[in-house]
C-alpha cells in the first residue's frame, strides 16, 4: 500500500517531465507508466526480501520448481480463462464500438476507463476479504472465516452501493470533467456518455456482488 501511494503521487511528476516538458506525448505516457510500475515492483521486492517471517519463500527456483504443475494447471487454465474473458469482452466492445463511429468509439474508451476506476472499490474488497478468508481457513477456524464473510460482505455491499450511488447523482459533473461541451459534436459525446453511464450504473452493482 505504501509504495502504490507514493508512486502514485510521484507519477504526476514524470508526466510533467516527459509529456508536459519533453513533449514525448505518448512515449511520455508510457514511459512514466513504467517508471511508476517499475518502482513499485522494487519497492515490494526490496520490502520482501527483509521480512523475515517470509525469508523463506523467498528463493531462486530450481528443478522442484517444476513439479505438480499439471494439478496446478488443471486448476489455474480454467480460472485465467474467467477472468480474461470477462476482460476481453469489453474490449471486443471497444474494437466493435469502432464500427458505429469514431465518436461512439470514443465515448466508449471513456466510459471503460470509468469503469475501471470504479472498479477499484469492489476489487480492492475482494482482495482484502479473500485474504482475511483465507487466512482463518489456513488456520482451520471456518466458524471464524464465516463471520469474516458476513461482516465483509455487509461492509462491502454498503460501500459499492454509496460509491455508485454517488457516481449517480453527480453524474452529469463526471461526464462534464470527461467531455466538454464546445460545440454540437462534443454535446452528442457527452449525451452518449450520460446514456451509457446510467447503463454502466445499473449493472454494477449485481456485478459487483
Amino acid at each position: 500500500m505504501i509504495a502504490t501511494i507514493v508512486t502514485t503521487f510521484i507519477h504526476p511528476i514524470w508526466l510533467m517531465i516527459f509529456v508536459g516538458y519533453l513533449k514525448w506525448d505518448i512515449f511520455g505516457v508510457a514511459l512514466s507508466s513504467t517508471i511508476t510500475n517499475g518502482l513499485q515492483l522494487a519497492y515490494v521486492a526490496v520490502y520482501a526480501s527483509r521480512r523475515e517471517d517470509i525469508k523463506e519463500a523467498i528463493f531462486m527456483p530450481d528443478m522442484d520448481a517444476f513439479n505438480g504443475w499439471k494439478m496446478y494447471l488443471k486448476l489455474a487454465i480454467p480460472a485465467t480463462l474467467m477472468l480474461c474473458g470477462e476482460w476481453w469482452y469489453f474490449e471486443l466492445l471497444t474494437l466493435t464500438s469502432g464500427y458505429l463511429g469514431v465518436k461512439e468509439q470514443a465515448v466508449m474508451v471513456i466510459l471503460l476507463n470509468l469503469l475501471g476506476f470504479i472498479w477499484m472499490v469492489p476489487m480492492g474488497f475482494q482482495e482484502a476479504f479473500c485474504t482475511v478468508i483465507g487466512n482463518s481457513m489456513g488456520e482451520n477456524k471456518p466458524d471464524l472465516a464465516r463471520k469474516y464473510l458476513r461482516v465483509t460482505t455487509c461492509i462491502a455491499l454498503s460501500v459499492i452501493f454509496v460509491w455508485i450511488s454517488t457516481i449517480y447523482i453527480f453524474r452529469e459533473s463526471v461526464a462534464n470533467f470527461y467531455i466538454v461541451v464546445t460545440d454540437d459534436n462534443t454535446k452528442t459525446m457527452n449525451g452518449m456518455f450520460l446514456s451509457g453511464l446510467n447503463v454502466l450504473l445499473f449493472v454494477m452493482f449485481p456485478d459487483s456482488i
